[in-house]
């Protein structure tokens, strides 16, 4: 979601080379969508509309390829016309997952992740957090990513999926969070919302697009009682 200061070219090379979550910035924060050419065999139909069942819980390693292919989907799809063809066409789920077991398997105390799971224990978003990593900022949290499938949002899983993080960061101790965002991106009205304030918006030379920032000063506001 956010890389200190990708240089132009070098974008995914820095992601390779940094160890997360202190490389992407949340403009991979997004409510993403997800394609079934990455073989990702969602279960559609009657049995989803209206009645989505869904779980969320912590994520572990077995989950790797799971996020990478949610995570990839939602680029390709989200950031379409936003962020450059050639910086999509270059991702893969093979690399990716492999990134991502790393991540999974060397999680710091002040990082947690989670998925979302429908009934067919597929998972259809992930989302993860820990401690701010700009401290020009007055906020001691942050989410650094978020991205739930295009054809189960808008059912609350969301909301849900925020107020677990926001209440795992709260028992970290955690009193604040910020979130950074592609200002194009159309997701952002979600963290609106749900109350955030605008803080700050940020040129990313790498991509060569701004990003926003949208605060909550009480964390605690994230954890109320939702209902779907």
């Amino acid at each position: 979601m956010d890389m200190p200061s990708a240089k132009a070219g070098g974008f995914f090379n820095t992601m390779a080379t940094l160890n997360y979550p202190f490389v992407y910035r949340a403009f991979e924060l997004a409510a993403g969508n997800i394609t079934d050419s990455l073989e990702v065999n969602l279960k559609k139909g009657s049995d989803l509309v209206g009645k989505m069942e869904f779980h969320i819980r912590k994520a572990g390693i077995d989950d790797a390829e799971s996020i990478a292919k949610v995570h990839i989907g939602s680029w390709r799809t989200t950031y379409k016309g936003i962020v450059a063809d050639d910086i999509l066409d270059k991702l893969n789920v093979q690399s990716r997952t492999e990134r991502w077991e790393s991540i999974l398997g060397n999680q710091s105390e002040d990082y947690r992740i989670f998925v979302a799971e429908n009934q067919f224990k597929q998972v259809i978003g992930f989302l993860d957090g820990g401690m701010n990593r700009e401290k020009a900022y007055d906020y001691d949290a942050e989410m650094y990513a978020f991205y739930l499938v295009e054809h189960v949002q808008k059912q609350g899983i969301g909301r849900e999926m925020v107020k677990s993080l926001a209440e795992e960061l709260q028992s970290m101790g955690f009193k604040s969070m910020i979130v950074w965002v592609l200002k194009d991106n159309p997701a952002k009205v979600f963290y609106e919302k749900l109350g955030g304030v605008y803080v700050d918006t940020k040129y990313l030379e790498g991509l060569q697009l701004d990003e926003v920032a949208y605060g909550w000063k009480d964390v605690g506001t994230l954890t109320k009682k939702t209902t779907r």
